[in-house]
Formats: structure tokens, sequence, C-alpha cells
């Protein structure tokens, strides 16, 4: 209870006026015991602040304790939950169906006689599910070469090579291949994609084990695969020139023959023909022909 600092004053002012009437016996005495009074104190105030600063710093350790633990709590579970996340996406399946992917080739592309091969009478039933015209529309083409078969031979799709395609692709079902020929456009091809299409055209339309294809086969391969790559005009004499030819060794394409042809067009379709100069050139001696063919119709 506070003490108001009149009485404090005045009792201050009475043990002064007694200390004075004192004997020096009596001063020691009173010293002494005033001394022992605030040793006392002095000590008491020590141990007080003592055990203030003692609570206060158990305070603070157990707050600090709490927060660490309240860290290491939160970053626990921030640590499980992210290897909840982790184990989910591992354990998300493959999306695509191989069962019904392999439906679609042996009810449909499969032969009779040997149910691991397609040949080109399935792959025509395969686009009248898909409602497109197999002799003239360029995308079943597109869609072979990116499903990447006919490598064990040409004109035919093996099984394994289907379901390959399918994965690749990520097709299960006709609907699925339905949704992918707007993208099979070759205008969405860049050149290097094209040339590398243009080279399987050739390779998937050759007969049994012949390298080559007829020139029949190429007056109408190109007429589809080149339509929007080379102009009309050169497509058109080029078919003329072999309808018309008398050489013999021209009945066959080869490979070569044909990718010339592609390079050709693009490099002098806009060009001069009259500029053309077939001494230096390296070009096949069908396009040496041909250009003389050019000529003499100008």
């Amino acid at each position: 209870k506070a003490v108001p600092s009149t009485v404090l004053v005045g009792s201050c002012l009475i043990a002064s006026s007694s200390f004075l009437s004192m004997d020096r016996s009596g001063k020691r005495k009173l010293q002494h015991s005033t001394n022992s009074h605030n040793n006392t104190t002095s000590n008491s105030t020590y141990h007080l602040q003592s055990d203030v600063i003692d609570i206060t710093t158990t305070h603070n350790t157990n707050k600090r304790s709490r927060r660490s633990s309240s860290k290491s709590n939160t970053s626990s579970k921030m640590w499980r939950k992210g290897n909840s996340r982790r184990k989910s996406a591992d354990a998300t399946p493959n999306r695509w169906d191989e069962a019904k992917a392999l439906t679609i080739f042996d009810d449909t592309l499969a032969e009779t006689d040997d149910d691991t091969i397609a040949t080109m009478e399935g792959i025509c039933k395969f686009c009248e599910l898909l409602e497109i015209d197999a002799m003239e529309d360029i995308r079943i083409l597109v869609l072979l070469w990116k499903m990447e078969v006919g490598e064990d031979r040409p004109a035919q799709i093996t099984r394994e090579e289907w379901k390959k395609g399918c994965m690749k692709l990520n097709m299960e079902s006709i609907e699925n291949f339905k949704q992918l020929l707007p993208t099979l456009d070759t205008g969405f091809l860049v050149a290097n994609e094209f040339r590398d299409f243009y080279k399987f055209c050739f390779r998937f339309n050759c007969e049994g084990t012949y390298k080559t294809i007829a020139k029949d086969m190429v007056m109408e391969l190109n007429s589809m695969v080149l339509k929007d790559r080379i102009s009309e005009d050169f497509l058109v004499k080029f078919k003329e020139f072999l309808e018309k030819t008398d050489d013999t060794s021209y009945n066959r394409i080869t490979l070569d023959q044909w990718m010339s042809f592609l390079d050709f067009s693009l490099e002098n379709q806009s060009q001069d023909i009259n500029e053309y100069d077939e001494e230096n050139s390296a070009w096949p001696t069908l396009i040496d022909d041909y250009v003389d063919y050019l000529k003499e119709k100008m």
C-alpha cells in the first residue's frame, strides 16, 4: 500500500531529531541495525529481480520453443502434403486404353487370313468409319505417317505398329481419330516435315519387294500430295510428260527421282525455265527430259 509523501517526510524528520539526541553507542547500534536492514532489503530486491528475470527468460524461452514447434509442425504438414501430391500424381494411371485401340484394328483393319497385319483393304474400311475418301483425302496418309507405320513392309500396317502409333497419338476410338482429322492438313507441316512426309508417301506406296513405284501411281500421288505446295501448271505438265514419254526407264520411278521432282519444283516453279542450265545441273536425267518437254511446250 502506498504511503503519502507527507507522512514519509515527517517520519524522516522525527528519526533525524532522535538520532541527533543519541549517544555514540546508541548511534552505532542504530547504524548497525540500519545497515543490516538495508542489506536484507537489497538482498530481497536482488532475489525478486532475479525471480522476475528467470520468469521472463523462461516465458521467452517457452514462447520461442512454441514458435519453433509450430514452424516444425507446419513444415512437417507441408512436406506430408507435398508427398501426398507427388504420390497422387505418380499414381495417376495412363489414360490411353490399349485394349480399345487394338479393338479398332482387330474389328476393322485386320486381314481375315492374318489378323496381325492390315492392307489397303482394311485401311479403306477404316476411312469409311472416319467418313473420308481413302483415294482422295491426303489426311489418311498424314495420319499413317504420324503413326510411323509401314516400316516392316510397304502398304501394310502391323498390329504392333498400330498399337505404338495409337499410343503415340493417344488414340483409342473412332471419335478420337475424327477429332484429330482437322490437324492433319499438310499446310500445318513445315518444309522439313513435309519433305519427310513426301518420302513416306513414296515408301508406303511401293509394291511388294519393289523399291520403285509405277508412273501411274506417281501421277496420282503427286496430284494429291503436292497440290498445295507446287503450282498446278507444273503438276499438270509433269503428268503429261510421263504419259507421253517413250522412255521405258520411266515406267517405274525411283526414290531419288521422286525426291528430285519435289526439290526441282520448289526451286524453279517461279523461275524462267529457259534459264535452266542442263550441262551444269546435277539433277537426274528425268528432270532434264522434263525441262526439254517444258521448253517444247512454250
